[in-house]
């Protein structure tokens, strides 16, 4: 077992998502993206893949992935679609549900921004090999189902 005393890893984790925010936030001001937030456009290409691939996606679903909370999700919601580059929906099955679907001007933003976020991925695994990638995805991964686990006893 690591020694938490010695692993750090939270504020490792901390300062790399410090820097993939400051990039992610410049690369939005360099194409003058309508004043979105780097996670805000992370939601919206992801959102343009799911849909490109027929899924259809709703507010659990951002949630879900992104581990982040029903409020956050919302908010950045809110600020895609008053910059038209979502809508929402109401289910064709539901009425209840709201589907979120991608513009043509989000889907326009997201393309303009794939160069981009495809060399920042790059650049994060650009000294390591594909053994040491897959470790690090696992290891995260497991990091992550710890934390969920913790959560989920404290309800």
């Amino acid at each position: 077992m690591c020694d938490e005393r010695d692993a750090h890893v939270g504020n490792k984790i901390h300062i790399l998502h410090s820097m993939l925010k400051r990039r992610a936030d410049a690369m939005i001001s360099d194409k003058n993206a309508k004043d979105l937030s780097g996670s805000s456009m992370y939601l919206l290409e992801w959102a343009a893949k799911k849909t490109a691939k027929g899924k259809k996606l709703y507010q659990k679903d951002f949630e879900k992935n992104f581990g982040m909370t029903k409020s956050g999700i919302s908010r950045s919601l809110d600020l895609l679609e008053k910059n038209s580059l979502i809508r929402r929906v109401a289910d064709e099955e539901d009425s209840r549900k709201k589907q979120i679907i991608v513009t043509e001007e989000g889907l326009k933003v997201t393309q303009e921004m794939n160069a981009e976020v495809k060399a920042t991925e790059a650049l994060l695994v650009k000294d390591l090999t594909k053994e040491e990638c897959e470790t690090m995805k696992r290891l995260l991964n497991r990091m992550i189902d710890n934390i969920k686990s913790e959560e989920g006893t404290k309800k």
